[in-house]
Order: structure tokens, then sequence, then C-alpha cells
């Protein structure tokens, strides 16, 4: 049975100007958050009989997810919007853990809402070097919601399918033999 942990990261804020602000200490901020996970735990309770447990603490949040994720099978986590110059300098968290991520990572953008997906989208180049595990997550998925699954593959007009991208189309074809499918192929100049 599924058991959800919200997890949620935090840093001390430095003050940007010169005049003198106040700061809570680490542990003042610790105890705040931890109120308003606890918050956020009775309300998904009042909606939903799964096991929910929460953490929070001081640190750089890609970091510390990504240390945590050895407690986990799949992360799911929110994506702000951010202007490209913050994600340029800053980086972006979500970018870092789907970089960094050993496991299957679900972003979910600001304001959506969750519905039972009817279709899945996967965006496959055939590159002999998939990872089928993310594929059998992906078919877990496909079951669970009783979804179906589209394959995508977009592919520049001037090259050729190689024998190694064929082979692994066809291992593919294999992973999914046991999920509905079906297959959309594009070709365009500007990848």
């Amino acid at each position: 049975k599924a058991k959800i942990i919200l997890f949620h990261i935090f840093h001390t804020p430095i003050p940007h100007e010169e005049t003198p602000i106040f700061v809570p200490t680490s542990e003042k901020l610790q105890k705040e958050k931890e109120k308003l996970l606890q918050k956020k735990v009775e309300k998904i309770r009042k909606k939903a009989t799964v096991q929910i447990s929460y953490l929070t603490r001081m640190g750089m949040a890609a970091e510390e997810i990504i240390e945590e994720e050895k407690n986990a099978d799949m992360i799911i986590m929110g994506m702000k919007n951010v202007g490209k110059l913050s994600e340029y300098i800053l980086g972006s968290i979500t970018t870092t853990i789907l970089r960094k991520a050993t496991i299957p990572v679900i972003v979910v953008p600001v304001g959506v809402k969750f519905k039972v997906p009817r279709k899945i989208a996967f965006a496959c180049d055939y590159n002999p070097g998939t990872n089928y595990e993310t594929i059998e997550s992906l078919n877990e998925l496909i079951n669970t919601f009783k979804s179906k699954l589209l394959v995508i593959n977009i592919k520049n007009t001037k090259e050729l399918i190689t024998v190694e991208e064929a082979k692994a189309g066809l291992r593919l074809e294999k992973k999914l033999s046991d999920v509905e499918h079906f297959y959309h192929y594009s070709e365009n100049d500007d990848l």
C-alpha cells in the first residue's frame, strides 16, 4: 500500500538590504514549517485513506531531496514558474532533481489539479541505452490508472534510423507488450 512523505526543505532567509531585519532562528523556522506541513497532512487525511508522514529540515533543496530519495520509490514535486534569468543564475531545483534522481520523478506545474490520466505521452528517441527500468515504472502507472500510452518519436529528417535504434525499438515494443500503446512519428529539421 502506498505511503506519502511530505518533504519540505527550507533555508534561512538572507537579508539583501543594509537595513537590519529580524531573521528567525533555524529552530523557530523548523517549528513553523512543521506546523504548515501538519496542516497539509490533516487536509489530505480528510480526502484520502493513505498513510502520510512529513519531514522538514534546513538545507539546499536539490541536495536534500537527492539524499532522501533512498527512502522513496518515486518523487512527485511541484515546479514554480521561474524566469529564464533566475533559472540560468540559480539553476532549477526541479531540473537538478530530474538530472540526478535514480528513481522516477513526476513534475506537477503550479496550478494544475490531479486527474486520472487517460493518455500518457512518452517521448522516446530509440536510444540503445534507454533505461528500461523507467519503462517498467511507466507500465505500472499505465496499469494502475488503466491509461493508454502514446509513444512519441521525433527524428531529424536528414537522419536514417540506425540498426541500433531499430533494435532498441523492438526491445521497447517487447517491454510495452502488456499495455495498450500507440506510436506517433514526426520528422523535423529543427531539433
